[in-house]
């Protein structure tokens, strides 16, 4: 399973209600959509995956997977938080997207995005209710009397957003399109492309895809000793995440082959 958590257990919780739930496992680390339709029948409601996994880096092509799911009674969620800011990420092509605020947004912890595609979704309503979740009347009537939920994604919008993070969020991302997310995706792609046969050279479990287009920032490699790596590193001034037997790098926009460099003239030297 290449999904993060967050991702699964909210769906685990509902077990107790009755809800059946279908995990869809990994072959050789990665997942593709026929593995994902093979538990799709008439009885789902909601299929969730990741655009790109927080385990090792996998890029799924949910496009692919839409366009069959468009055609059930099923909806589509993208977790878009290791890929939204690196890689180009198409609203339309999902019923619900979701990312954190931070990450390769470039931003800071506090806030959660949430996009609602209106094609499929326009019948949904959350199941709580806040003051900036419901529209004003328009007939000047006490709206705690009567109420209609916003028409659009702010209806799930409970109470006041963290507005720090909104600031920082629409500096960084005015940012990174200003730099271009086609552009950053093939900058990242490029350092990538170095960076894996390296480390496939040192005969380490690399389990991120060579493929570019499998791919985003993420790049990983399985290691028994992932937390001593990266504490190694870190002492030589190199920041990468270490942890459940991995260890993770990630390049992004500001990153360069200098960057790659270095880690590949440290790195032989702290496994």
């Amino acid at each position: 399973m290449l999904e993060f958590p967050s991702g699964v257990l909210p769906w685990l919780a509902l077990k107790r209600d009755g809800v059946e739930v279908r995990v869809v496992q990994h072959r050789d680390w990665e997942v593709d959509e026929a593995d994902i339709l093979s538990r799709v029948d008439g009885r789902t409601k909601l299929v969730m995956t990741s655009h790109v996994s927080y385990l090792n880096g996998f890029r799924f092509d949910y496009r692919k997977l839409y366009e069959r799911i468009a055609k059930t009674d099923a909806l589509l969620l993208l977790d878009a938080t290791q890929s939204l800011g690196v890689v180009p990420v198409d609203a339309s092509m999902a019923d619900f997207v979701v990312a954190s605020s931070y990450k390769w947004l470039l931003s800071v912890h506090g806030g959660g995005i949430l996009a609602v595609n209106p094609k499929r979704t326009a019948h949904m309503m959350p199941a709580y209710v806040g003051w900036r979740s419901v529209a004003d009347n328009p007939d000047g009537s006490d709206r705690f009397e009567t109420f209609a939920f916003q028409p659009d994604a702010r209806r799930f919008e409970l109470g006041y957003p963290a507005y720090p993070t909104v600031y920082a969020l629409e500096r960084s991302t005015r940012l990174l399109l200003d730099v271009g997310i086609g552009n950053v995706e093939r900058h990242v792609a490029a350092l990538g492309d170095v960076l894996i046969p390296f480390l496939v050279s040192l005969k380490l479990d690399v389990t991120t895809p060579p493929d570019a287009g499998r791919r985003a920032g993420n790049i990983t490699f399985r290691h028994d000793e992932a937390e001593a790596v990266a504490a190694r590193l870190r002492q030589r001034g190199i920041y990468v995440m270490g942890g459940d037997g991995r260890v993770r790098i990630s390049v992004h926009a500001f990153n360069d082959s200098a960057d790659v460099e270095t880690l590949i003239g440290q790195l032989p030297d702290c496994l």
